[in-house]
């Protein structure tokens, strides 16, 4: 047979697809198509059809189901690290590196009982000067990461500060 027309179609539209994603088949009237298979976030069959057409009107078609595996989108997930304790006058350094997934930004707070001065406190690992006081403190910073789309995560980490004795 000589064939005349050949032409290549899926299954997919745009409404079918999540995260954007389309479906194009380029080379859809030659012998051999190609497309990019679209990003999605459950897993999907696409069925592509190719239909040839001979010089005489015959026709003939078949198709190929081919399956594509869902990208899951990484989750953001704040980690403050470990509890620490730590002596009064020590130089603290708060560790979120742990954190995963697409960061924007770092925001850490703490508790209102404590005055403390956190430096670089929009960073992975901040750091500070526990205070100097006659009785044992508890401090609890939260951590915050963002990614900037409007999704966030928190998380807490305890800082225990040991009593600096108050000299006679």
């Amino acid at each position: 047979y000589e064939i005349t027309y050949g032409d290549w179609s899926s299954d997919v539209c745009s409404s079918d697809l999540d995260l954007g994603a389309s479906l194009t088949i380029a080379g859809a009237d030659t012998a051999s198509a190609s497309f990019l298979a679209p990003a999605l976030t459950t897993p999907s069959q696409i069925t592509i059809t190719l239909t040839v057409s001979g010089a005489h009107g015959q026709t003939s078609t078949d198709t190929v189901v081919i399956s594509v595996a869902a990208i899951i989108p990484p989750t953001l997930h704040a980690d403050a690290g470990q509890d620490q304790s730590v002596a009064g006058r020590a130089l603290v350094t708060l560790n979120g590196s742990a954190s995963t997934g697409p960061i924007a930004t770092y925001a850490w707070s703490h508790d209102a009982g404590n005055i403390i001065q956190l430096d670089f406190a929009d960073t992975a690992t901040p750091s500070f000067t526990a205070p100097a006081l006659p009785t044992a403190s508890v401090i609890t910073f939260t951590l915050t990461v963002s990614d900037g789309n409007g999704q966030s995560s928190s998380d807490t980490v305890v800082v225990q500060v040991a009593a600096v004795p108050i000299p006679n």
